[in-house]
């Protein structure tokens, strides 16, 4: 049977966001990897308070609107990871956005200072604001990047448990037993008796 009109519109839809957002599939978590990554809720937390003040620093300060719109989305989706139970699938998400916008911020920074005529750290009068500016231009895709770190060690904590459940099932399980022993026999064997005889 054909498909219908609107199978036929929400396959469009689909084919069209793979092409936009070409991801792949992120892990999906559960009780058992929420309990495994429960210890790293602080030092999740941390990262993100730290990623939120360098954030509203690039906006209102170095006035990067449009860099810090994008940098505040993947901190977002990062807080709504850790606000729901450091939910996995979106802790992997923030991971990788922070490793994309670090990667890029990085780059950019440098390319910034090959072709700008001052040296990273400049001496001399006002030269303390001037190196002030440039340590937070250099703490922003840094801490981005020690976000995408931070997801990693969340998902590599997230598959301990799943680790466990194969060793255990590998240990447990049945091993074979030796083969048995094959029972020889020969045919006709015994006194005959012929027919008449008592």
């Amino acid at each position: 049977a054909a498909p219908s009109r609107g199978e036929r519109g929400g396959g469009e839809r689909r084919a069209v966001a793979r092409m936009l957002i070409p991801l792949p599939p992120m892990p999906a978590g559960d009780a058992t990897t929420s309990g495994a990554i429960a210890s790293l809720k602080t030092p999740v937390l941390l990262v993100l308070i730290v990623q939120t003040v360098l954030c509203g620093f690039k906006i209102f300060v170095l006035l990067d609107i449009m860099g810090g719109f994008i940098t505040a989305i993947g901190i977002g989706i990062g807080w709504y990871g850790w606000s729901n139970n450091m939910h996995l699938t979106f802790l992997s998400y923030w991971g990788f956005m922070c490793l994309i916008d670090g990667a890029f911020g990085l780059v950019r920074l440098i390319d910034m200072q090959v072709h700008s005529p001052y040296n990273f750290y400049e001496s001399g009068k006002g030269a303390h604001t001037y190196n002030v500016i440039q340590t937070f231009r250099l703490l922003i895709p840094l801490s981005q990047l020690l976000g995408a770190v931070m997801a990693y060690v969340v998902f590599k904590r997230s598959q301990e448990p799943e680790q466990r459940r194969l060793n255990t099932y590998s240990d447990d399980a049945p091993r074979p037993s030796a083969a048995p022993q094959r029972q020889t026999f020969q045919t006709f064997q015994g006194s005959g008796q012929r027919l008449g005889d008592s």
